[in-house]
């Protein structure tokens, strides 16, 4: 699926899902969004389902207030079944815990960018609200598992200092999922992405910027968190380099990460797993 944030001129234009017909992609149906900017797929009991973040609406008086959808797959398209309340929402995830489905929304902006963003989890047949976490211009939204501990991060752009809160939660009574509660703050340059490698019971979590130019530089951080560390730790700084390519390797039981900057420049980090 291809989300259609704006035109130059409206944000409410269609996004566009595409088929594969063996050889190319082909236009297979047109979903009417306003500002969408994220989306991602998933299933519940092997229902096929869709969650758009939308930005901002301009088909009614909205603007940053537009809902967020979530569409299922029936008849053979994608049909919108709920709206969900965001706030100028920029980043969705979705994720499991035992056998409990959960969305969440990075909320952006609303008239400030105090505002909170929402985790909501599926409950008879629709998502329920089950958590407004306070945020400051959230602009990216993860899930993390580390062996049986479950994280949320939100990364915040507009800041004095921009920072990414890890969120931590636990299991209740009947293997619940409890409330997220605040684990660890992260410090770090101004990002737009927030970009997350899953490793063997270990977690890096690396801000990074837009796509980057030979002329820009920033400093670049990784962080990372092993199963038996109590948080996030600082592993690479690097001052005045920009991330430009990713590559992860898997052999054995050794990880390899290969980071290639725009100077250019290349690191190789490995973990024994």
């Amino acid at each position: 699926m291809v989300v259609s944030q704006n035109d130059d001129s409206k944000y409410g234009i269609d996004s566009i899902i595409y088929s594969f017909d063996g050889n190319a992609l082909e236009i297979y149906q047109s979903v009417p969004t306003d500002g969408a900017i994220d989306a991602k797929y998933f299933e519940i009991n092997r229902q096929r389902y869709l969650a758009i973040a939308q930005y901002y609406g301009d088909r009614t008086s909205l603007e940053y207030g537009v809902n967020s959808q979530i569409l299922k797959w029936r008849n053979k398209r994608f049909e919108h079944i709920q709206y969900l309340p965001t706030k100028g929402a920029f980043s969705v995830a979705h994720f499991n815990v035992e056998n409990d489905t959960f969305i969440a929304f990075a909320n952006h902006y609303d008239s400030s960018y105090s505002v909170n963003s929402h985790v909501y989890k599926w409950i008879s047949g629709q998502f329920v609200l089950f958590q407004s976490i306070p945020s400051l211009g959230a602009i990216s939204i993860k899930y993390i598992q580390i062996g049986n501990l479950h994280f949320i991060a939100i990364a915040h752009h507009y800041t004095d200092q921009h920072t990414t809160l890890i969120l931590r939660s636990t299991f209740g009574q009947e293997h619940s999922l409890r409330y997220f509660s605040l684990f660890q703050r992260l410090v770090h340059t101004m990002l737009k992405h927030l970009r997350q490698i899953n490793l063997p019971l270990f977690c890096l979590l690396i801000p990074t910027t837009t796509t980057p130019k030979a002329t820009t530089s920033i400093p670049l951080s990784i962080f990372g968190m092993a199963l038996n560390l109590r948080n996030f730790n600082l592993l690479l700084p690097k001052e005045q380099a920009t991330f430009k390519r990713f590559q992860h390797v898997t052999k054995h039981t050794l990880q390899l990460l290969t980071i290639t900057t725009a100077v250019p420049e290349t690191f190789l980090l490995s973990f024994i797993t």
